[in-house]
């Protein structure tokens, strides 16, 4: 048949895919190894806590102090301000206590040394943004929007940009380490002016402290109405702030809003076992951390991720995969029309046996994707046909030459019916010949006897027509016989 008979044109331009993004999305979606763990959900600044702990336990405090500022640069405030409630949401607190973050970052600041800032220029964008406001949260926009690119106006009453700082009680120095990064900046302070609705037609965007935020403005003019309470509010502003800041972004760059998520705390899907942890305590006082004791602290954390799938499957540990990441490879490797599909020996080695599915708190079925993955690249002619050429030799030998189908002697109908399996007949012959001379010597009503392949072996290579045909073939020698019970015997079966 050609291939324009089947709709395709080409030999080497066959393709089909499996299933769409939305669908790849929705599969990903059931796998949680790449959800943040407790901790980094409960942050308001969703911090990577876990990378933080990573660097504080070879004590790297400087690449640690790095992951917090990528996220915010008010290191010094969060020392002294942070909720700390990432420690209650942490895995240890069911055996122990919590890993004391409160501590990581206080010895961040202490050791983390001074932001350097970008190597690289930041790529400047025509557009302007005011900010009004004489608080931390103004403060926080400015940074948000100024390490975009965006032009930035500052309204305020504060003197200079440390002054916000101030007010939280940090000192003149930590102050101006915070906000080191700001001279990167096309950033303007401006004395307040004017009314707040004006200031709509003077920028391109506006962001406003919720002092001076009010419903029925234009609009381009962001704010909200949110408060905090001063003693542990700091992480609460810095979240709501990115959270505005976003939607200003959003609106500069003509696209909606609606997908961006307000903040707040999230419910972690990461699911972690607790199997040969022992509980512990913290150990030292976030005050006062001694560099040693605070690297100890970040020792204690066990990097949580979900490993069931993984734990007792020799095919991720070889390949080094987990099956949220395995399934973007199969889906990339079913898009290429021209060119090297590298994910082939990913996609055959697969044994379909089913174990990472049960073992998987979501029940992810990562066969099922292989599978389908086979069928299609044999259909689009994508898998070199050597990849399966011998399992389907065996399977063909086993249907024709090798095909063997009796009843029990002196039974036209059998009672029940041994299928050994192509498998065990080809490694160990006597032992089914045994197993078939014990059966028939216990069992009444006959034995009869079925040597073929069920099938499994083109099901495994993505040949459904060739399964088919095998499976029908047992069926037709199974009702002949009187539909017996079958006693099946394949030492190699998964399921």
């Amino acid at each position: 048949m050609e291939h324009k008979d089947r709709g395709f044109v080409g030999k080497h331009y066959l393709m089909k895919q499996a299933f769409g993004q939305e669908e790849l999305h929705q599969r990903e979606s059931v796998c949680t190894r790449e959800d943040p763990p407790g901790c980094t959900a409960a942050c308001p600044l969703h911090l990577d806590i876990r990378t933080v702990c990573a660097y504080g336990a070879k004590g790297d405090f400087i690449k640690a102090a790095g992951v917090i500022r990528r996220v915010t640069p008010f290191l010094h405030l969060l020392a002294k301000s942070c909720p700390g409630v990432c420690q209650k949401a942490c895995a240890l607190s069911r055996i122990g206590e919590g890993i004391q973050v409160r501590t990581l970052e206080k010895a961040c600041a202490l050791y983390g040394g001074k932001e350097k800032g970008s190597r690289f220029l930041i790529p400047r964008k025509n557009k302007k943004v005011i900010v009004g406001g004489d608080d931390l949260f103004a403060l926080a926009c400015c940074w948000e929007l100024g390490r975009k690119g965006y032009e930035i106006f500052w309204y305020t009453r504060c003197k200079n940009r440390k002054e916000p700082l101030l007010s939280w009680g940090l000192t003149e120095e930590e102050a101006e380490t915070d906000t080191a990064s700001y001279e990167l900046f096309r950033m303007t302070k401006k004395e307040r002016a004017g009314e707040v609705s004006e200031w709509a037609a003077w920028g391109d965007a506006v962001c406003l402290s919720p002092d001076l935020w009010h419903t029925g403005l234009p609009e381009n003019i962001f704010g909200t109405e949110q408060s905090w309470e001063k003693k542990d509010g700091a992480a609460w502003i810095l979240a709501w702030a990115k959270y505005i800041s976003a939607k200003a972004e959003r609106y500069l760059q003509g696209a909606s809003s609606e997908g961006l998520r307000k903040p707040g705390p999230q419910e972690s899907r990461l699911y972690v076992t607790m199997d040969g942890v022992e509980g512990s305590r913290a150990f030292t006082d976030w005050e006062k951390p001694d560099r040693e004791l605070a690297a100890a602290e970040a020792g204690r954390c066990i990097q949580c991720q979900c490993l069931e799938c993984i734990k007792g499957c020799v095919y991720f540990q070889e390949y080094k995969k987990n099956p949220r990441g395995a399934i973007r490879e199969i889906y990339n490797n079913l898009s290429i029309v021209m060119g090297n599909h590298m994910a082939n020996g990913l996609i055959n080695a697969c044994d379909l046996c089913g174990q990472c599915k049960s073992a998987c708190p979501n029940g992810f079925d990562y066969p099922e994707v292989c599978k389908m993955a086979r069928q299609i690249m044999v259909e689009t002619e994508k898998m070199p046909p050597s990849a399966h050429e011998f399992g389907l030799l065996d399977q063909q030998f086993s249907c024709r030459e090798g095909f063997l189908a009796r009843s029990a002697p002196g039974y036209e109908r059998c009672r029940y019916l041994f299928f050994p399996g192509c498998q065990a007949s080809a490694v160990s012959p006597d032992t089914v010949e045994a197993a078939y001379r014990d059966l028939s010597g216990r069992l009444t009503g006959g034995v009869g006897l079925l040597l073929s392949c069920c099938g499994a072996l083109a099901q495994w290579a993505g040949r459904e027509d060739l399964a088919s045909e095998a499976l029908e073939k047992i069926r037709s020698v199974w009702k002949e016989m009187g539909e017996p019970e079958v006693i099946c015997a394949c030492p190699t079966c998964m399921k």
